[in-house]
């Protein structure tokens, strides 16, 4: 980590995780996500190891993955019509709710 960062790719999504001082004796590191069409999300989390935020940004790109497919699920699920609107809607609202507060 001589350039002050770490730079990894994870199914597509650019994981940056960059050093932070917490303290002088407590180096902390955190975590920076961008999808393949540059959505970036992060976390107020301080890790203690790079290793420790490159694990929580990968379980995050996992979560965020898994809740987009779900959303392709419910969407294929509407058009034919198996799911009603109001289910439908409320169904993907809680996914997107639960996206965000990653």
């Amino acid at each position: 980590m001589d350039s002050g960062y770490l730079i990894d790719f994870y199914h597509g999504w650019l994981i940056e995780v960059l050093p932070i001082g917490v303290s002088r004796n407590e180096p902390g590191f955190k975590m920076v996500c961008y999808s393949p069409c540059r959505e970036k999300f992060c976390n107020d989390q301080v890790y203690p190891s790079a290793f420790e935020a490159m694990k929580a940004a990968k379980q995050a790109i996992n979560w965020h993955v898994a809740c987009q497919l779900l959303r392709d699920v419910l969407r294929q699920f509407y058009e034919a019509d198996r799911l009603e609107f109001e289910e439908w809607r409320s169904l993907h609202q809680s996914l997107t709710a639960a996206t965000k507060a990653l």
